[in-house]
């Protein structure tokens, strides 16, 4: 008798947890979850990894390396006042793996006229995906936060309207997104970031001899620690960029109406060209400086300058030049408006 009672008790517990055929698990009032499920694929280390979702479905993409195949893993979030419906919208949501073209394709999938679309519910993914090292990865997720760890050789994400993080590129990364930030960490080699209203931040990249391309249209920029050379550009937001060495001759950066402030740990190499039409540039050099100056202001403007053995070769109202050392790189400065310009040296 004690064992029935037992027995019926572990069942009662049970029916209470899930819904209707043990599919989803009810986790707070109006949100249910799938249990864990996983599928996994071979892949060759010269194959690209494609991840693509359906516009009805948002989430989570967390992406690390060590494995020896494409594994997924995933969790499906339901958010439904209808224990009914947290069924049936589980069931319409669907994680494939396949192979098609030469690519390994991870396919999110959900359809296009999902009955959840337009209303207050909503059905999300909680997504693992481990890869290879040194594995190439492309992304088309429109709602995904992406989190990724490398290393990888080739990291691109095409027009995200949500967050991304990745860490650990040697190789290339291409990354595009709308309003959200927009984070890399440690890259050496080729970098294209592009954001729209959300900040972009940079930590610790060394390009070579790329140039690293960095947009935003209306979005703060922070970079530290950068090797190489780049054009960077946004309109009404702040760029900060510290521990900066230059290369190459075709360094640019360029704002419309907020301070660009930038740290150099030495400046005896490269050519770099600053325009900001309204804000001011602050220049802050902490190393070793070989460089000739050229520095042009608006009317109402300033330029100071401290900190240096220099050489002045031009002194205008608006305009002052001079040289550091043998000049060997080249910084011409241009703030037009109001912006004032600063250059302390290191011996400030």
């Amino acid at each position: 008798m004690k064992k029935q009672l037992m027995t019926l008790l572990v069942i009662c517990l049970l029916s209470t947890a899930f819904v209707s055929g043990d599919n989803v698990l009810r986790k707070d009032n109006d949100v249910y979850t799938s249990g864990s499920e996983a599928v996994s694929i071979a892949v060759s280390e010269t194959e690209r990894i494609v991840v693509n979702a359906a516009g009805t479905l948002s989430g989570q993409i967390k992406i690390v390396t060590g494995g020896d195949m494409c594994t997924t893993e995933y969790v499906k979030r339901i958010k439904t006042s209808s224990e009914a419906e947290a069924k049936s919208y589980a069931g319409l949501v669907t994680v494939e793996c396949d192979r098609r073209n030469g690519e390994v394709v991870v396919s999110l999938r959900a359809p296009a006229g999902a009955p959840w679309s337009g209303t207050n519910n909503s059905v999300s993914l909680l997504v693992t995906l481990t890869v290879p090292d040194n594995s190439a990865i492309s992304i088309a997720t429109a709602y995904f936060d992406i989190e990724a760890f490398g290393p990888f050789r080739e990291f691109n994400v095409t027009e995200s309207l949500s967050q991304v993080s990745v860490d650990n590129v040697v190789g290339s990364a291409d990354i595009k997104v709308s309003n959200r930030p927009l984070i890399v960490r440690n890259l050496v080699g080729k970098l294209s970031a592009t954001n729209k209203y959300g900040r972009i931040k940079l930590h610790n990249i060394k390009t070579g001899e790329e140039t690293a391309t960095i947009l935003n249209d209306n979005g703060d920029i922070q970079m530290d620690g950068f090797i190489g050379e780049l054009e960077v550009s946004t309109s009404y937001s702040e760029i900060i960029a510290e521990r900066l060495t230059l290369t190459g001759s075709r360094n640019r950066i360029k704002n419309v109406s907020a301070p660009i402030t930038l740290m150099f740990d030495s400046l005896t190499d490269g050519r770099l060209r600053v325009n900001n039409h309204y804000g001011p540039i602050h220049v802050e050099c902490k190393g070793e400086v070989d460089a000739a100056f050229i520095c042009k202001i608006g009317e109402e403007s300033t330029i100071n300058a401290e900190g240096f053995e220099m050489e002045p070769t031009l002194v205008y109202d608006d305009r002052l030049e001079f040289d550091v050392g043998t000049a060997k790189a080249e910084v011409r400065l241009t703030a037009r408006g109001d912006g004032n310009i600063i250059i302390l040296g290191p011996n400030r």
